[in-house]
């Protein structure tokens, strides 16, 4: 088995003119750790590079066994006669013949031997140091896509405020967990049942789809298009402070609720003496003060009704073996006076040990726009219940009763289903002594080691 150790640039260049196109102390100190520190005790690791990349090194890496690949080297390898640490070879299994059983091994470039060594079947992790600049180059680093699964990331700052990660991937012979949402879609484009609603707008709908995220170590933000985190991180934290009122989103630069609490909008559904930007007894108001009367966004609730947020988080410490820690927000008493009734109405969380899992169950999902935000929204809300409780996040399942592809998104959706997955990133809360949902604020969630192809614009059905 052997690894590859590469730094690439936010665009994935990782050389110009056969030399390294950036001069970064931090990830040559993160290289020299990496392929210096012996897997075995006494037994040096070994790199393979390319000629060109030796070239450009200029010299012989010390406490490692240096082997170059060049295609003018005889058969069986060459050691070089003024250095026992360097081996000239032809190619890169004989490379590989070079190295003892237990070898650290690292490939360390350059491109063509990159690719070369990714397609191996010896293959076993990608040390990778994201470098967060954009720089021109000849030479790139495929992208990693869903044949390997982020184990580990870190951050660092090198000089100039210069951002990067250091990323570990391991080869995972795992269907990637992004492909049941792709496969649904594709589903329900094919085979789903064209149907009319209130939107106008008409969709393919498909009854019953269930998906199922493993939590515990990645975070399921979808990679198939840029899907902006801040946004759903603002809109939870607004529903669980329990607020119904949209200029605080507003306020906050995010208007995925702007359609559904304009005045027009407002006037349609008959809420004529509702102000703008008041939501009425949504998703916040159910969350912390269900059962209470509601008279506008600003009204002060403190007290009233029932606080299913407080009453989860207790029963997760106090009774982990309850079958009944459940959220609902489907009350039918004041459904007519929201701007819209909950489409993901109920989590029920479990506790087996230290793990906390979620259930989450959508009445309906609009499989373009919402669901991607509706499985990260879960997976954040499971985290912080998690931070607050003393627990680790395990698994997400979500349910989807009317599943369905607006007819308007069919052709965008067309073009996503047919990318391939990155891998799924990692989400670290910092810890600054939270002790209730009210602490969490945007800077406390740091998404690390995310990929994705371009945004592709959905309109919204309102």
């Amino acid at each position: 088995m052997f690894n590859i150790i590469v730094a690439v640039s936010s665009n994935y260049v990782i050389g110009s003119e056969n030399a390294i196109p950036w001069n970064c102390k931090e990830d040559m100190k993160y290289f020299r750790k990496i392929t210096s520190t012996p897997l075995v005790e006494g037994m040096e690791n070994a790199i393979i590079m390319g000629y060109n990349t030796w070239k450009s090194i200029g010299r012989v890496l010390p406490n490692r066994l240096n082997i170059v690949i060049d295609r003018n080297a005889p058969e069986g390898g060459m050691v070089d006669e003024g250095h026992t640490c360097l081996v000239y070879v032809k190619n890169f299994e004989e490379a590989l013949l070079q190295c003892c059983k237990g070898q650290g091994i690292f490939v360390i470039g350059g491109g063509k031997i990159y690719r070369e060594a990714l397609e191996h079947s010896g293959l076993d992790k990608v040390y990778l140091t994201k470098i967060f600049k954009k720089v021109d180059g000849d030479v790139t680093f495929p992208r990693l896509k869903d044949k390997f699964k982020l184990i580990d990331v870190t951050q660092g700052v090198d000089k100039d405020d210069l951002k990067l990660e250091f990323r570990v991937y391991e080869r995972t012979d795992k269907k990637h967990e992004e492909y049941q949402y792709l496969e649904r879609i594709d589903e329900i484009m094919r085979d789903g049942e064209v149907c009319s609603d209130r939107t106008g707008v008409g969709t393919k709908s498909m009854w019953g789809v269930q998906m199922t995220y493993d939590i515990s170590e990645n975070f399921p933000l979808l990679t198939t298009k840029r899907t902006f985190l801040r946004v759903i991180i603002e809109e939870l934290l607004w529903f669980l402070r329990g607020s119904t009122n949209n200029k605080e989103l507003r306020d906050k630069n995010v208007h995925i609720w702007d359609g559904n609490m304009s005045r027009e909008y407002l006037d349609r559904i008959g809420l004529k003496n509702r102000a703008v930007d008041d939501g009425g007894p949504i998703y916040g108001f159910n969350f912390r003060h269900f059962g209470a009367e509601y008279k506008d966004c600003h009204t002060d609730y403190t007290g009233q009704g029932y606080d299913q947020v407080a009453e989860v988080l207790r029963m997760i410490k106090e009774e982990p073996d309850s079958r009944r820690i459940l959220i609902n927000l489907w009350n039918p008493c004041t459904l007519r006076d929201m701007v819209l009734p909950p489409c993901h109405f109920c989590y029920h969380f479990r506790v087996y040990g230290d793990r906390l899992s979620c259930a989450m169950v959508q009445r309906s999902g609009d499989m373009g726009l919402g669901v991607p935000f509706n499985i990260a929204s879960a997976t954040l809300m499971t985290y912080i219940f998690a931070h607050l409780t003393g627990k680790k996040p395990w698994r997400l399942v979500h349910t989807i009763h009317d599943s369905h592809v607006y007819l308007n998104h069919v052709e965008p959706l067309q073009k996503q289903i047919k990318r391939v997955p990155y891998p799924f990133p990692k989400m670290k809360l910092v810890d600054r002594g939270q002790t209730c949902v009210e602490d969490f604020k945007l800077e406390d969630f740091e998404l690390l080691g995310y990929d994705s192809y371009p945004a592709i614009k959905m309109k919204m059905a309102v």
